[in-house]
């Protein structure tokens, strides 16, 4: 009876020891992840510093390197390279042409934008002055370069891929054809003619989706989607709809890359890693103990209501180690970003 009775304890006290393990080794293993640099694909770059990254299509991509020893920032301006990178083969082509155009301009590449067709790719420079910036578009080949400047834009856009429509405050609607500088039209505001030219430009984008960051706590934003028509009418500037966000782990936000189909955001975070439950008891109970702390970059994806949010993966941070150009491709299944000086591709479908 005495026998059986201890047996029935240690049978007790085995299933609440193995009760009590459990829960802590389930924490534990949801906790480990692996970061992002490993479930990527590393892409093969130039040995050069890169500095701007533009998707073309969904299987090709533009990175644009600059030449350090050369960025002397005086007469001679920028100096770097355009490569072509297939993905997911990593296959690099060097495009000569539109990096011996970039060179002549002499001007880093600014913010880039991809025709719809992939084929030729914009480089935007903005300038001291509202709605002023200088624009160089170019085939990939380098041909066909064109430059002109902006000044007093109210909104521009592709209206096709060989058309780009630049809306003036003073003159009107502007229409430029990127193959022939002759052919370029302005049209004045309110005519049948600029009337038309809109109507195509909301039909193939009615909105614009805009990520506003709360400047005073920087964990939340708020996603709002603007009606082109009513903002450039000057009608209304209220949002359709505006979305308050906050990330689950309270990171402070520091990017907000929206996709090009508008229907998702990315969240890029910086975050404390807080000890393990065990290690600060474990630093009560023996204060020579110390509990580890670090931070980490987190990459959170969300849809376009701010729903179905969950954290894509995580980086190290690591002094001079930049994270950046954090980026969706064209259909919205893919993301890219640069780090330790090399590309990395995720895919998130």
């Amino acid at each position: 009876m005495i026998r059986n009775s201890r047996v029935h304890r240690a049978k007790w006290l085995t299933l609440l020891l193995m009760a009590g393990c459990v829960g802590p080794l389930k924490w534990w293993y949801l906790r480990l992840e692996r970061p992002l640099t490993e479930r990527a694909f590393r892409l093969t770059t130039p040995s050069a510093i890169p500095s701007k990254v533009c998707w073309m299509t969904p299987d090709s991509l533009v990175i644009f390197t600059t030449e350090m020893e050369k960025l002397t920032g005086g007469a001679e301006g920028w100096n770097g390279h355009a490569t072509l990178i297939a993905y997911p083969s990593g296959r690099c082509t060097p495009l000569s042409g539109l990096t011996n155009a970039l060179n002549r301009l002499g001007v880093m590449p600014g913010d880039l934008l991809p025709s719809p067709d992939g084929k030729r790719i914009m480089s935007i420079h903005y300038m001291p002055g509202p709605g002023s910036m200088d624009r160089f578009v170019a085939k990939l080949d380098g041909t066909e370069a064109r430059f002109w400047e902006d000044r007093g834009n109210q909104g521009s856009d592709w209206l096709d891929s060989t058309h780009y429509v630049v809306l003036d405050e003073l003159e009107g609607v502007r229409v430029y054809d990127v193959e022939n500088a002759g052919r370029d039209c302005v049209y004045r505001k309110g005519s049948p003619p600029a009337n038309a030219v809109l109507a195509r430009l909301w039909q193939r984008n009615p909105y614009s989706f805009i990520v506003m960051q709360d400047s005073v706590s920087m964990q939340s934003v708020s996603l709002n989607l603007y009606s082109k028509e009513l903002l450039y009418a000057k009608k209304s500037d209220i949002p359709i709809r505006s979305i308050d966000v906050e990330l689950p782990d309270s990171g402070y936000i520091n990017d907000t890359p929206v996709s090009p189909r508008q229907d998702r955001v990315l969240y890029r975070a910086r975050t404390d890693v807080h000890p393990l439950p065990w290690q600060q008891a474990l630093h009560r109970l023996v204060p020579l103990f110390r509990v580890p702390t670090s931070e980490i970059e987190t990459v959170w994806i969300s849809d376009a209501a701010g729903q179905r949010m969950h954290r894509l993966g995580y980086e190290p941070v690591r002094a001079g180690l930049e994270f950046s150009d954090l980026q969706f491709a064209p259909d919205s299944r893919t993301i890219s970003f640069t780090y330790r000086h090399a590309l990395y591709v995720i895919p998130i479908e």
